[in-house]
């Protein structure tokens, strides 16, 4: 078990689908190109990517409980031998790398690893859809109105 549950940070989609086999699922989620969902030993494994780098990947298991049997010290592993741990002001289930170029957050099921490069993304995506949203609102009022405006 201890070879699948690394963070695994900056790989390739081809490296994700030599160490976990075949996707299970793929879909487009804000601030990626796409996520890309495995299954290997009991664990769920989802692995976000921007131009082909994984900047993002969630293990989940249920229970939590079972994961920490297989070892949680591995999982704050990763292969440049950086260190995880808690950081000065952050929550008990919040992470750093010692690089701090990523952190990792504990849920009850799963554990998330992200680089701050997916964080911007992600912030960026957000706010590009909320101005997209707006525009298009606009847009509906604005032809609302000139369909108002021909009616009388």
């Amino acid at each position: 078990m201890a070879g699948t549950v690394n963070a695994r940070l900056g790989e390739t989609e081809k490296q994700s689908d030599e160490r976990y086999g075949l996707p299970t699922a793929i879909a487009p989620t804000p601030g990626s190109d796409k996520t890309i969902r495995y299954e290997k030993d009991g664990i769920k494994i989802s692995c976000e990517f921007v131009k082909d780098k994984c900047l993002r990947i969630t293990y989940e298991m249920t229970p939590w409980e079972k994961l920490r049997e297989a070892k949680f010290e591995l999982i704050m592993q990763s292969e440049g031998g950086s260190v995880w741990a808690n950081y000065q002001g952050g929550k008990p289930n919040e992470y750093a790398r010692s690089d701090r170029l990523a952190i990792a957050v504990k849920q009850r099921d799963s554990i998330t690893f992200m680089l701050n490069e997916w964080t911007k993304l992600y912030d960026q995506a957000v706010k590009d859809q909320a101005a997209a949203k707006k525009a298009a609102e606009k847009a509906a009022e604005h032809e609302r109105l000139k369909k108002l405006g021909r009616e009388l």
